[in-house]
């Protein structure tokens, strides 16, 4: 059986605390929230960054209280939503702790009966032996060659999109600042606004390590419309100029919108 199955089955068990060894616990945790934990409250605790949202159910109870796993056991996990799932990271580490085991148990009761499920995360796990029956013990499989082969893919459009996006915004910000007021006010450009879409034009050629070949059609575009201009030249020819930009504005939206309708991104 397959580690995602026997997740799936936990889930639909109310089992409340899972052990996971997972060679990539960031892939995991996508994964079982994609795939399990579909509308539940899901969050992650570590002990850098506290108890952050994997998604907009679990926004509403982030905390930064970090350091201490046993103080998080006792202090913030209990406090959690009927339904929340929590992975808590690097768990393997914390096992041989006297108060971090005897918080994991100390959840074990209510979050069996709200529904609430706490899933740890590590490279190895060897679960104490006061907490043997209370915990599933889950292996992830290491992947196979056509399993990498998908997550460098996913990766790829993961560098792709956050590449594409960045440009989208400096592009947005400069053509709105050159397309005309409802009222007939005059918008302020400053030089800066121009300077940050340049310095990414001129320094696209060595970012794009991806070779994404559909935006440097685009940024091809875009040099060719803002050569040599300053912010009082584009002043001059606003609106034929905030054209163009509006233009290629567009069409970078339409293909960041399709990346993430191909790959299943979330904004």
């Amino acid at each position: 059986m397959k580690w995602t199955e026997q997740c799936q089955r936990a889930n639909r068990a109310g089992v409340p605390l899972v052990a996971i060894s997972s060679p990539d616990p960031m892939a995991t945790m996508k994964v079982l929230k994609d795939k399990v934990f579909k509308e539940r409250p899901i969050l992650v605790w570590d002990c850098l960054r506290g108890l952050s949202a994997l998604n907009e159910q679990g926004k509403p109870y982030v905390n930064d209280m970090n350091g201490d796993p046993a103080a998080f056991l006792m202090e913030v996990a209990p406090g959690l939503p009927d339904g929340a799932v929590v992975f808590m990271l690097s768990a393997d580490e914390y096992l041989d702790q006297t108060p971090t085991r005897q918080g994991i148990w100390n959840l074990r009761d209510s979050y069996k009966s709200s529904g609430r499920m706490l899933v740890m995360l590590g490279n190895s796990f060897k679960v104490p032996a006061s907490l043997i029956n209370d915990v599933v013990l889950i292996d992830e499989e290491y992947p196979d060659e056509e399993s990498v082969k998908e997550r460098i893919q996913e990766i790829d459009n993961e560098v792709s999109l956050a590449f594409r996006q960045s440009f989208y915004n400096l592009l947005a910000h400069l053509s709105e600042k050159l397309q005309p007021t409802a009222d007939g006010s005059k918008k302020v450009l400053k030089q800066a606004a121009v300077d940050k879409v340049t310095d990414f034009l001129d320094t696209f050629s060595r970012r794009n390590v991806m070779n994404d070949t559909e935006m440097t059609k685009l940024v091809t575009q875009a040099k060719k419309v803002l050569k040599g201009k300053t912010a009082e030249g584009l002043k001059v020819a606003k609106e034929e100029i905030g054209g163009k930009l509006a233009t290629i504005e567009k069409s970078l939206g339409s293909m960041i919108e399709e990346t993430k309708r191909q790959f299943n991104f979330e904004d």
